[in-house]
């Protein structure tokens, strides 16, 4: 029995889900967990863990203890990528979204462990093509999922918020400067409008003007 993945820069997207719902799972015994993640690690039914001898376990087990310790790259900040013989490229800022694919990023964010094959459609996008040009979103969604390592879902991520928050924030504060002007000279709250950028900012974990 061999492990198909030695450490978190192999793991893709998908399987690093199922790791995290077995390392979380509250009521398994320890022995069960063991088995189901050198089952999600070796790509074999459980039943063929179970199967194995203690000493081929207790070797097995040794080889993954790295599971335990992750850790992804925060200095180097890819602007290209080639994933299954496909190029694709990267855009952090925000401000360079089309309405649907921001659209889209706020919807999937609110549950980003579930959805985040689907949140890097929305920012890296298949060379020479604006976002769902020609394509289909839901399956290339899936194909991050599959193909994706979870270190480089994190990389991307990271540098993606840490260079969108300071647009979005700056947007934020015109946008709620002018509502709050367009307010003194109508004498009307914008109820509608005041929502919209409340949920701005709840989205991104931001403070809002506007209450």
């Amino acid at each position: 029995m061999n492990l198909i993945y030695h450490k978190w820069d192999e793991v893709p997207i998908s399987v690093y889900r199922e790791i995290s719902g077995i390392v979380e799972a509250e009521g398994v015994d320890d022995t069960t967990k063991s088995v189901q993640l050198l089952a999600a690690l070796c790509g074999v039914p459980e039943g063929e863990i179970w199967d194995l001898t203690l000493p081929e376990i207790s070797a097995l087990s040794k080889q993954i203890e790295w599971v335990y310790s992750f850790d992804f790259d925060k200095k180097k900040k890819p602007h290209r990528l080639k994933i299954a013989g496909n190029d694709y490229v990267v855009n952090y800022d925000v401000a360079k979204m089309s309405i649907a694919s921001y659209v889209d990023f706020q919807t999937y964010f609110k549950d980003r462990e579930k959805y985040m094959g689907a949140i890097l459609t929305t920012f890296v996008l298949p060379k020479g093509k604006k976002y769902a040009e020609d394509y289909d979103c839901a399956e290339l969604a899936k194909k991050f999922e599959a193909e994706v390592p979870i270190t480089t879902y994190n990389t991307l991520m990271y540098f993606f918020l840490l260079t969108s928050l300071n647009s979005i924030r700056a947007m934020q504060i015109y946008s709620e400067l002018a509502l709050k002007e367009a307010e003194r000279k109508t004498g009307k709250t914008l109820t509608q409008a005041r929502a919209k950028l409340r949920k701005i900012a709840d989205t991104f974990g931001l403070p809002s003007l506007t209450k």
